[in-house]
């Protein structure tokens, strides 16, 4: 925490929270073969297209408009997937100036399977789209991996554009694992390493709740990771090391809530470009006749501005300089309460046990906020 020194002195500051808006029908997703929408991530080629791929052996990759319109499908040899393939999610990454789409074949319903697959596939230019464009094997990429500790079933998986970490996020524990699977295309099958426990996960309590997808945002700072009944918030920080955005608890999306007419099974995830909002999206087999629509959940950022005085804040200390008690309350960068109490006329508060947490202070009676850090 810096060492902030504020003595009478009048200032102001503003404080930011995050808030999505509830779900925003944008149309029905036009593809009929796409009925088990498992994954979706928006272009970088073609920043107007959402690409996505069905559950299972998957080697169509259909894209389509922001408001659900066909745009076009890319196709490769189906040969190139291993024979209990099992694609799961979509990621996206720039290497050597070229943007492939990443396939996860991560599936694995029995937990025995040998080896994991990653295929990247060139995302094309748009002056080279058409309906249907075929990708050619060669241009194709692969990363085979295995778990360090043994196999895992997992839908869930993102690439980390600082530094393009491969990600992968398990289903079936009651505490989510987060696994990162090395960038090497020597041949070799790689080792994904685990990193950490998610503080989530596939609560019998709750029903099944295993994590179904997730995804990053283009700058890196925001992250979803979902179930069929949550959507769970990270904020990264000042492009700190994602091990550390992932050691806070996350924040849940309160506006996400299950609806069995309009996502019964929410399978797919993606932020925008603009990073300020995300789309969602149902797999369409388990409801005969059900057609899926594309959801967008909207960025809403509420500020709060205020002055106050008779304040000081020398070190780690506040000081009530006020003839009156104040009510002060301290939250973390998300906005979470994490202390409160109250400062009698001319004491003081050592703030120095929550300074690893405590982002933001709020004084009650003068509904104002410090920034801390």
């Amino acid at each position: 925490m810096k060492n902030l020194i504020i003595i009478f002195i009048l200032f102001t500051t503003t404080l930011f929270g995050r808030e999505f808006s509830e779900r925003q029908n944008r149309g029905t997703i036009e593809y009929t073969k796409l009925d088990e929408n498992s994954g979706m991530v928006v272009g970088i080629e073609n920043p107007d297209i959402i690409w996505a791929i069905n559950d299972g052996s998957a080697n169509e990759i259909y894209g389509f408009g922001k408001n659900g319109k066909s745009k076009t499908i890319l196709n490769f040899k189906k040969s190139l997937l291993q024979d209990n393939s099992d694609v799961e999610d979509i990621g996206i990454i720039i290497l050597n100036n070229t943007v492939y789409l990443v396939l996860s074949d991560i599936g694995d319903n029995d937990g025995n399977r040998s080896s994991c697959f990653l295929y990247f596939v060139p995302e094309p230019k748009s002056t080279f789209l058409s309906r249907e464009v075929e990708i050619k094997s060669n241009d194709i990429l692969i990363i085979e991996f295995q778990y360090e500790d043994g196999p895992r079933d997992a839908e869930c998986f993102f690439v980390d554009p600082d530094g393009n970490n491969l990600l992968v996020v398990t289903k079936r524990e009651k505490n989510a694992r987060l696994y990162n699977v090395p960038l090497n295309f020597n041949g070799q099958s790689m080792i994904a390493e685990f990193i950490l426990d998610f503080p989530f996960g596939n609560n019998s309590d709750e029903g099944y709740t295993g994590v179904t997808a997730g995804d990053i945002s283009k700058d890196g700072n925001k992250i979803l990771i979902k179930d069929y009944n949550n959507l769970w918030y990270f904020e990264r920080l000042d492009k700190e090391h994602l091990t550390n955005t992932f050691s806070r608890d996350p924040v849940r999306i309160d506006t996400y809530i299950y609806s069995l007419n309009d996502e019964p099974q929410g399978e797919a995830i993606c932020w925008d470009n603009d990073n300020h909002g995300f789309f969602t999206a149902s797999e369409e087999k388990i409801i005969s006749g059900f057609d899926a629509s594309l959801f967008y959940f909207e960025e809403v950022k509420s500020s709060v501005k205020k002055k106050v005085t008779d304040i000081s804040l020398i070190g780690n200390l506040l000081y009530n300089n006020s003839v009156v008690r104040i009510k002060l309350e301290l939250y973390n960068y998300i906005g979470q309460k994490i202390y409160s109490t109250s400062l009698e006329p001319f004491n003081s508060f050592d703030i120095s046990p929550y300074s690893n947490q405590a982002h933001y202070l709020l004084l009650d009676n003068y509904k104002s906020i410090i920034k801390l850090r």
